[in-house]
């Protein structure tokens, strides 16, 4: 994980945990929030690290009405990649 993506993963998960310590519905993070989280010179590559991200499984994103929203995927919900059908069958 290149250091971009893993400030990126840290900024989603702090949206969402400030939105459940608000108790905000919902917990996703919506783009306008992690815009703000990253910062103007951040937000300008956020899009094709996102893309990156939800390549690899890490994240999943979608539509909102008038926006678009990122989550962070759960280890379990995961879809099955190379390397953890071989750990799990070792």
């Amino acid at each position: 994980m290149t250091p971009e993506q893993k400030y990126i993963l840290e900024a989603v998960a702090r949206v969402r945990d400030e939105k459940r310590e608000k108790r905000r519905i919902p917990t996703f993070c919506l783009g306008n929030e992690l815009s703000h989280q990253l910062g103007p010179e951040r937000s300008k590559t956020a899009a094709a690290t996102l893309k990156e991200l939800e390549s690899e499984g890490l994240v999943r994103t979608g539509r909102t009405v008038n926006d678009y929203y990122v989550e962070i995927v759960d280890p379990e919900d995961a879809p099955e990649t190379e390397s953890n059908e071989t750990s799990s069958t070792q």
